[in-house]
């Protein structure tokens, strides 16, 4: 799958290892995230069976890959379905980070040194887990607007500010046009999905 193996798109060997003695031909194949497909693209390598007393190992001719491409290897067995490898817990788990309470939206604070009025929102997750990312959208009267900026909290950050001059009308002078519209009078809200870092195609819903 995509965004795997510590890339975007992983490079595995469609073929079995070699049994015998020699060097033999094989194919490897990069998944580039397209739909039921997981080898768009194809690359030429060699593997050859190395035995020596008391062990066995493969050594790889491999060619340079293209774009976010990299090449993948391990003994581990995959995740069950349902799971993905979590690169900071090392081990299978949850394939979104799961938080069970709605974000907070704590009282507007004024910074008297910054001369400013900020919202906050805040996640309650882990914050030593840094792999969990998540997304924050502001809201007025439940409806998203395109000047107010959303935020990505990532390396275990769980707080989302809003700087509220979004909330006032903006508009140099009354001939100009409206840079963006009041929202004086509606009531402020947060919402937040969240993803692992390593798969930021895979979300959880928002809430």
């Amino acid at each position: 799958e995509s965004y795997h193996c510590g890339t975007e798109s992983p490079v595995w060997m469609n073929g079995a290892h070699p049994t015998g003695k020699g060097i033999v031909d094989r194919v490897a194949c990069a998944n580039t995230g397209v739909t039921g497909e997981c080898c768009t693209e194809q690359y030429n390598i060699q593997v050859k069976r190395c035995v020596t007393p008391g062990t066995t190992y493969y050594v790889y001719k491999l060619v340079p890959t293209s774009y976010c491409e990299a090449y993948c290897a391990g003994d581990s067995v995959p995740c069950p379905d349902g799971e993905a490898y979590n690169v900071f817990h090392r081990t299978c788990g949850d394939i979104i980070p799961l938080f069970t309470q709605h974000p907070i939206l704590h009282p507007p604070e004024y910074d008297v040194i910054a001369n400013e009025v900020t919202f906050t929102c805040e996640v309650e997750y882990d914050p030593e887990d840094v792999t969990a990312w998540f997304d924050v959208v502001f809201l007025f009267d439940n409806e998203e607007f395109p000047d107010v900026p959303n935020v990505t909290l990532a390396a275990g950050k769980r707080r989302a500010k809003l700087d509220a001059s979004h909330l006032g009308l903006n508009q140099l002078y009354p001939t100009l046009p409206v840079i963006w519209a009041s929202k004086m009078g509606k009531a402020v809200s947060c919402r937040v999905r969240s993803y692992w870092e390593n798969t930021p195609n895979v979300t959880s819903e928002w809430r």
